[in-house]
């Protein structure tokens, strides 16, 4: 069975971007609600515009990552942010064949839409009964490149390090 998950209508002050989660409006006023529309400056691409954003003309928009990381290739990722409309970071190709939307933007290659961090996978856990740790962080990476890491609480940076390419880490909390 798929999850099913909803892209936010705003960006994440922490994430700086855009994440996805509950779809139960009620609850967190949390969903997005989207139309794909033609861009107005190239009919080949569409536009995911926000009907539920603060801002008047907000799209969903590729952004760089701030590491000077990511993934290019037919099945990298860049991170999604709400901005303008009216930049070319909003500009998508939809690709009816994968079920893709991908972006041309950076001269690097094309990637693929995505949330987060486009090739590392973070889960954590709580383990309080566990002897080494009271908390548990897994960490993939998909990338064919090593990646740099910070583990935060809060503001407080809780530890730093690197993962190598097309691996999993376990890091263990005290």
């Amino acid at each position: 069975m798929p999850t099913i998950a909803c892209v936010g209508h705003t960006n994440d002050k922490d994430f700086l971007g855009v994440t996805t989660g509950t779809c139960n409006m009620t609850e967190t006023d949390f969903a997005g609600t989207f139309e794909v529309l033609r861009s107005n400056h190239d009919n080949s691409f569409v536009q995911f515009v926000v009907t539920n954003a603060k801002e008047a003309q907000s799209c969903l928009v590729v952004q760089e990552l701030h590491n000077g990381g990511g993934s290019y290739g037919p099945r990298g990722g860049a991170q999604v942010a709400i901005g303008s409309c009216d930049a070319k970071e909003s500009e998508w190709k939809y690709d009816e064949n994968t079920k893709e939307v991908i972006s041309s933007h950076f001269d690097g290659g094309d990637v693929c839409m995505t949330t987060g961090w486009p090739f590392l996978q973070v889960g954590a856990f709580d383990t309080p009964t566990a002897p080494d740790a009271e908390k548990t962080v897994v960490i993939l990476n998909e990338a064919g490149q090593s990646a740099n890491y910070v583990l935060k609480d809060g503001d407080r940076v809780i530890v730093t390090g690197s993962i190598p390419a097309h691996s999993i880490q376990t890091v263990l909390i005290d």
